[in-house]
């Protein structure tokens, strides 16, 4: 609504414009939230992407103070109409607010990018709690490497990270054009044979 570096700017030195600005969209989305509740979903999705490669947009402390809270509003929302499963959408690096997002009731985390978090450390710290959606490197291996190395990632990924469920796996982003088709076939056939 004002441009993302005007935004980060305002939220380095919050004032009431940040408040408000941040207060009407949530009222706009608690009625959102309402309506698609209320129409019987079972899966509830807030995205916004807060991080970039290797940690959040902004402190994690202004996250907590103007974002936090307003996150858990939406998800306690929607349980009140019956909602069981909470998404989280964002790309980048998660791990300093990862026990917060949990915390509030999220328990699909999209994507897990291998580039900025380690699948195995997020599976070891988080996995009996969440599920993990992506994994499959869409910046090195789909469109680098070859068929076998996409066959070798996949495996790996399913026997270290898919034990006990918490695992849907897929690319760890939106497919580009320079992804061969006969690697992004390699993903899909070796999960269903695994």
């Amino acid at each position: 609504m004002c441009g993302l570096e005007n935004w980060l700017a305002h939220l380095s030195s919050p004032g009431p414009f940040v408040t408000e600005l941040l207060d009407r969209m949530l009222e706009f989305k608690l009625e959102q939230t309402r309506r698609v509740s209320q129409a019987g979903i079972d899966t509830f999705n807030i995205g916004g992407d807060i991080a970039m490669h290797t940690r959040l947009f902004m402190k994690p402390d202004v996250w907590r103070e103007h974002f936090k809270w307003r996150d858990a509003v939406l998800v306690e929302e929607a349980k009140k109409h019956g909602v069981k499963n909470f998404f989280f959408h964002t790309d980048g690096n998660l791990m300093e607010v990862m026990e917060d997002l949990i915390e509030i009731g999220f328990t699909i985390f999209d994507p897990i990018q291998p580039e900025c978090m380690d699948p195995y450390e997020v599976k070891e710290r988080w996995g009996d709690r969440i599920t993990m959606q992506g994994t499959i490197s869409s910046q090195h291996t789909l469109p680098f490497g070859t068929v076998e190395d996409v066959r070798n990632e996949v495996r790996e990924r399913i026997e270290r990270c898919g034990q006990n469920g918490g695992l849907v796996i897929a690319p760890n982003n939106v497919v580009q054009y320079d992804v061969p088709l006969e690697n992004l076939l390699a993903l899909y056939e070796t999960a269903k044979e695994m």
